[in-house]
């Protein structure tokens, strides 16, 4: 537990987070997916691919900051 110290907090909200996001997710595509002007960016074969493209990237940049999240400095 010692090399957590300092992460268990984000790790805890991160799992806590994930069903309601993975539910409010769902309901935005439903209506994204309907609108046929923005479901077409998209093919929805590839959702899964784009969702873990982004999810990737966002860690990839964490680390790669040295700045704390939301700060400019």
């Amino acid at each position: 537990m010692a090399t957590l110290k300092g992460k268990r907090t984000m790790i805890f909200a991160g799992a806590a987070a994930v069903l309601p996001a993975a539910d409010v997710i769902l309901e935005i595509l439903t209506i994204v997916l309907a609108t046929p002007e923005i479901g077409a960016v998209i093919p929805a074969e590839f959702y899964p691919y784009y969702a873990l493209l982004v999810a990737l990237g966002t860690a990839i940049m964490r680390v790669l900051t040295s700045t704390p999240v939301g700060r400019d400095d």
